[in-house]
């Protein structure tokens, strides 16, 4: 039997940074977000919204491809988000997404990190936050990533 640790920050955003998740409803989808990733056999170690975009961990599942498990998670909570009413604002998911492998021992920190992200939103922007997390990560930032 074969084990695979396979770590991945992924972020996400609302097209044209929207700001459409109601905070008093992010639970609703942060759970669907949940389910979709139990469909496609990875483990959710921690996911949050805000209003215009999420982060998450997940240990991806070793017989499926990051791209397609994102495309599946945005596109089926995208059709979700529609038909439920709770969002009127969210028009759709931007077209990209973030994603940056973590080690073991990065696990916790990046835990807190998305756990706190209420509190991390009060004093930078998204855009500012992705900026940081692309130079960190060794990626170089476009002003037209993530819309």
């Amino acid at each position: 039997m074969s084990k695979v640790l396979s770590l991945h920050h992924i972020v996400f955003g609302t097209r044209h940074r929207i700001p459409a998740i109601v905070h008093a409803e992010r639970e609703h989808l942060c759970r669907v977000i949940w389910s979709l990733l139990k469909e496609e056999k990875c483990y959710l170690y921690r996911v949050n919204c805000v209003p215009d975009h999420v982060h998450m961990l997940i240990d991806l599942n070793a017989t499926k491809s990051l791209s397609s498990v994102i495309s599946k998670i945005k596109s089926k909570s995208s059709l979700w988000i529609k038909s439920s009413g709770i969002y009127p604002l969210f028009e759709a998911w931007c077209d990209g997404y973030y994603a940056s492998s973590v080690s073991l021992e990065e696990r916790d920190s990046v835990i807190d990190y998305i756990k706190n992200q209420q509190q991390h939103h009060a004093g930078i922007g998204y855009e500012a936050e992705m900026k940081n997390l692309y130079l960190k990560a060794g990626l170089i930032w476009h002003d037209n990533d993530l819309q």
